[in-house]
């Protein structure tokens, strides 16, 4: 304890005692002892030999200093006769003791001073006494001055420089957090590009290239003369698969075909996804640098930071060994990333094409107009008003543009309808019809929805403001239900199909044949079945009107004529071949060439067509007569240049060479034919209407 030193030393007593008594004193002439036991009284008899333990204390006076202590210790032994028959009467045993002192616990001597006093042990160190040198504490370990034992920092801390105390590690756990950010943001940047789809703002064909326009830069680069690979999903089954890309600016790119080359087909959309497929390689991070090489640099600099002594990463500093601590590093860092992931699966969710949000702000528009769905039986019942039609065009007209019906249909019918599960027509509410329209889907929807509101202000059944809006229609886009097309079509059998009975009904007035200026809808299987069954119904019912619709008029109705429109359809249908007819499912068109062969086969339903749509014709070519003759009197009531008569408009073919040789030193009768020329649609700034002039 620090107060001196102690040894032990035994008394062996080899003769018998036989009877009678021993005594045995210890004593020292040395000072500062303490001898135990004072005195030994042996007084039992025995024949074996006695043993007895004497203990000597050395008193710490006497150790102040670390010099050899010499103990001479003295015995005085007194026996009786009878004891011991051979010794009797008293003697001194001496015993010399040479004590070499030693340093306590926490202290230690040193040998090479001149001062040979047991000094403290220093800091970060310790002893257990009786040496010559402190030992240094084990790592995490410390101490103060004097110790006899070092103490265990607490877990996260560990022994400082001194080892006179724990403290925080800066640089380990500093190399322990650029570990876990290297490890952790290589994972985000995996997750991040591994589903990365960005919504589509649109798609369109602009000189002959399909370019896609994403909502946000798409962040695909090509590398190494590859061109990425795109998927498009969410737009229909025709158009979503695998695509090559050609990147135009940072937030669209050129379509190309799977294999690098022309795409090869129309898509028109504002629909859909985007997603590169080797968005790794492909993409793009920090400085346009690749995903793939920014995971490589993370990877690395977290190797070498592992692998630096001065990080001391692969050591038990904090009291975590790296067996435990890197494989704890990891798992922290995937739950970091798969919350991350997580995350953005959830942003991503909710991120859709623009035209979708408007879908759900139309949405909240009819609600307020309060047109609500109402389910009806499919057929007449299922026309639509013509207001509605223009509601509809007027809200969604920054995307139609001069987009045609497929995009109407496919991105907003579809949509729209989508939850509900029916027509159009029964989600904003149904009207009966009393006209059906026969149209071409590839025509701009911009030119139908004129054509349509040009019939309806000269056919409204009302007179008053605004009444022609009231005005329904039956339209396939928006009447058949686009959700449940092979039973609007009668599943194989004509007369069963939405078509066939919305025009046999009796409410119906007639049908109108929306025309463009490539005149195709004569060249589609459904519109030729509807106008077989509207020349049918006219020799049923001679009230049955059948009209040609354009964006600028009705051409066989009083108003408007286009001469070039009206020239073109005859043209077409003099070369018209009903086989040639197309149509978007072979089942339909087998179907409608099925009815026409029941019908007499195909030369005399081209012949019937063909006497049907020429009278129509005749009816235009009335109408343009009258307008040559009104603007002729129209010009000879206000005195005009010449007197002549304006041709007729069948003797027009041989009399314009030379009234054009006749006027043409004349600047004040061309401004006149030119009006004229205007006034019936005739356009001379088209490359078509020339033709038509050197034809009329």
């Amino acid at each position: 304890g620090g107060r001196g030193y102690a040894f032990q030393y035994i008394l062996r007593f080899e003769g018998p005692i036989r009877r009678g008594a021993v005594w045995v004193r210890p004593h020292s002439p040395t000072g500062g002892l303490r001898i135990e036991p004072e005195a030994i009284h042996l007084n039992e008899p025995s024949d074996e030999p006695r043993e007895v333990l004497v203990s000597v204390h050395v008193l710490e006076k006497v150790t102040s200093k670390l010099e050899p202590i010499e103990i001479r210790l003295l015995h005085e032994v007194t026996a009786c006769d009878e004891a011991w028959g051979v010794f009797s009467g008293s003697d001194d045993t001496a015993l010399t003791v040479y004590v070499e002192p030693q340093c306590p616990p926490g202290m230690f001597k040193n040998e090479s001073h001149i001062d040979e006093s047991c000094k403290l042990c220093p800091w970060g160190s310790y002893s257990q006494g009786g040496v010559h040198k402190c030992q240094r504490c084990p790592p995490r370990h410390w101490s103060t001055a004097g110790s006899e034992r070092c103490l265990l920092c607490q877990p996260g801390l560990h022994a400082n420089v001194e080892a006179n105390g724990c403290s925080v590690p800066v640089i380990y756990y500093f190399s322990a957090v650029c570990c876990f950010g290297c490890i952790t943001c290589a994972l985000v940047v995996l997750f991040a590009v591994w589903d990365r789809r960005l919504p589509v703002k649109d798609i369109k064909v602009a000189d002959g290239t399909a370019r896609v326009v994403c909502t946000k830069a798409h962040r695909i680069r090509q590398r190494c003369g590859v061109l990425p690979r795109i998927a498009l999903t969410g737009i229909s089954e025709r158009h979503d698969g695998l695509y090559c890309a050609r990147v135009i600016d940072r937030s669209s790119f050129e379509l190309l075909s799977p294999d690098g080359g022309p795409l090869g087909k129309t898509v028109d959309t504002s629909l859909g996804f985007v997603q590169c497929q080797w968005q790794l390689f492909h993409g793009e991070c920090i400085c346009g640098m690749p995903p793939v090489r920014l995971i490589a640099l993370l990877l690395t600099s977290m190797g070498v930071l592992l692998a630096t002594p001065q990080s001391t990463l692969l050591t038990d500093m904090i009291g975590i060994g790296p067996g435990a601590f890197i494989p704890a590093m990891f798992c922290s860092s995937l739950l970091v990333a798969a919350g991350f992931a997580g995350w953005k699966h959830m942003m991503q969710s909710t991120l859709v094409p623009p035209i979708l949000r408007s879908v759900m702000d139309y949405r909240g528009h009819l609600s307020a107009k309060g047109w609500e769905c109402r389910p009806c039986p499919r057929g007449p019942s299922r026309a639509l008003a013509v207001g509605k039609v223009l509601h509809l065009h007027e809200h969604f007209e920054e995307y139609i543009g001069h987009r045609t019906m497929h995009y109407v249909c496919n991105d907003l019918v579809k949509p729209l309808t989508r939850d509900a599960w029916c027509s159009y027509a029964e989600y904003v509410g149904p009207d009966k019809a009393e006209w059906f329209i026969s149209h071409y889907w590839g025509s701009p929807f911009k030119d139908f929805v004129e054509a349509l509101a040009s019939h309806a202000k000269g056919f409204a059944s009302t007179s008053s403001e605004g009444g022609w809006k009231l005005t329904a229609y039956w339209i396939c886009t928006f009447s058949v239900s686009q959700w449940n097309v092979p039973e609007e079509v009668g599943h194989g059998d004509w007369r069963r199909s939405s078509f066939y009975m919305a025009l046999r009904s009796p409410e119906c007035k007639g049908a109108m044949m929306v025309m463009d200026p490539r005149v195709k809808p004569l060249t589609r299987s459904w519109c030729l079945f509807e106008l077989l069954q509207t020349f049918v119904l006219q020799q049923e019912n001679s009230g049955f009107e059948f009209l040609l619709g354009t964006a600028n008029g009705v051409l066989n109705h009083d108003g408007f004529t286009d001469i070039n429109l009206t020239l073109r359809i005859g043209r077409t249908i003099a070369v018209l071949d009903v086989r040639d007819a197309g149509a978007s499912d072979t089942r339909d068109k087998q179907m409608i060439d099925a009815l026409v062969e029941e019908s007499g086969g195909f030369d005399m339903m081209n012949a019937f067509i063909r006497k049907k749509v020429q009278a129509v014709l005749h009816t235009a070519r009335n109408h343009v007569e009258d307008g040559f003759t009104e603007l002729d009197t129209m010009l000879m009531r206000t005195g005009a240049a010449t007197t002549e008569k304006l041709p007729n408009l069948l003797s027009f073919r041989q009399d314009v060479s030379s009234l054009w040789q006749t006027h043409k030193s004349s600047r004040s009768v061309v401004p006149a034919i030119s009006a004229s020329s205007v006034a019936l649609g005739v356009d001379r700034t088209s490359p078509t209407t020339a033709g038509a002039d050197d034809n009329v």
